[in-house]
């Protein structure tokens, strides 16, 4: 099955259905249908990707995507570089909070385990309180 995605209006309309996206020189082409009717290309430069990127990463997704992962019972985590000062302060503004690499007690694609093992390896000081 093709990935898709689609967007509805607040009356359950379909709003757009995204096909794919792909890159094309320093243009990315975006393969959609609008309104359930019309179906488009649509083409950005570099500067409208950045631009939809930056939207797509502010703090209404981050939050609406760490409230599904809390619900979940997992542990949202955000890692970027120091030196991304706006992903920094977007973090901070839902909620959270900066945590030193010295002090992380798990290794990604490990999880950590609320009992405070990491994969059975046991609890550290860095570790669930």
């Amino acid at each position: 099955m093709a990935r898709r995605v689609t967007l509805y209006s607040k009356d359950g309309e379909v709003g757009v259905v995204f096909y794919s996206l792909k890159r094309k020189g320093d243009k990315l082409i975006i393969d959609a249908r609008a309104l359930d009717a019309m179906r488009m290309t649509l083409v950005l430069t570099r500067g409208e990707a950045f631009g939809m990127l930056r939207m797509m990463l502010g703090r209404a997704v981050v939050s609406f995507v760490t409230g599904h992962i809390l619900e979940a019972g997992r542990i949202a985590v955000i890692e970027t570089g120091d030196d991304n000062r706006a992903m920094a302060a977007t973090a901070k503004s839902v909620g959270f909070q900066h945590v030193s690499l010295d002090r992380v007690w798990w290794t990604y694609p490990e999880t950590p385990d609320t009992s405070g093992t990491v994969n059975g390896k046991g609890k550290n000081d860095h570790g669930p309180r």
